[in-house]
């Protein structure tokens, strides 16, 4: 991660702990992970600055449901992508919970 900014991951997490007073590592996102048993859709920016590559796999190689889908954004490193992209791709969100029904 970092999108080329110079120890990005780890300046997150020291601003994170500056407004939370929790770094990201407090948490174990992949051990929270292994409780999911729903159908999961997971969608990361791929070159998000604020996280790795690998952690993101970590988490989703956790989930202990089979059923599960890992979205990669792979056209910007920003972050906020993956929070927008349903609304401007609704079509790829109604498609794999129509899949479930």
């Amino acid at each position: 991660g970092g999108a080329g900014v110079e120890n990005a991951v780890e300046r997150m997490d020291e601003a994170f702990r500056l407004i939370t007073g929790f770094r990201g590592s407090d948490y174990d996102m992949a051990g929270y992970a292994k409780s999911a048993d729903l159908p999961t859709l997971m969608m990361q920016v791929r070159t998000d600055p604020t996280t790795t590559e690998q952690d993101t796999l970590d988490i989703f190689n956790a989930f202990s449901n089979d059923d599960k889908t890992m979205r990669w954004i792979d056209d910007t490193s920003d972050r906020y992508e993956a929070y927008r992209f349903f609304t401007h791709n609704p079509e790829e969100l109604v498609a794999w919970f129509e899949d479930r029904l």
